[in-house]
């Protein structure tokens, strides 16, 4: 099922072709008037993006302030049921709250490990 086939790949079978009208597509010109709408809806849009963009970063802003608490609250809730995973969340969440990274960590292990 997965992995290598043990045969080699078939060719493509030729396709029969049908006796199909083909009807041709009228030529669109643009005319100016169509361009000048296109270009205000796309200063439209690029206005848009850009108060998207604000929206996204103060989003993004609250959602740094927010996440670590949720992350240790769901870690203090799940220490009743399932410990390891309750516990490995709060110490995250902890970690993400005291803005200490696994480069900080490694520093420490490796310092425990010189004094020792």
């Amino acid at each position: 099922m997965f992995g290598n086939r043990s045969e080699p790949p078939r060719p493509p079978r030729p396709v029969r072709q049908a006796n199909v009208e083909v009807e041709t597509i009228p030529d669109v010109t643009v005319t100016s008037e169509t361009s000048s709408r296109n270009a205000e809806e796309n200063i439209f849009v690029n206005e848009r993006n850009l108060n998207n963009s604000e929206l996204v970063q103060k989003f993004e802003g609250i959602s740094t302030i927010i996440a670590p608490y949720f992350i240790v609250v769901v870690g203090l809730l799940l220490m009743d049921k399932i410990f390891f995973l309750g516990l490995f969340l709060l110490v995250l969440g902890m970690f993400s709250l005291l803005k200490i990274s696994i480069q900080d960590i490694i520093i420490w292990i490796d310092n425990i490990k010189k004094s020792l």
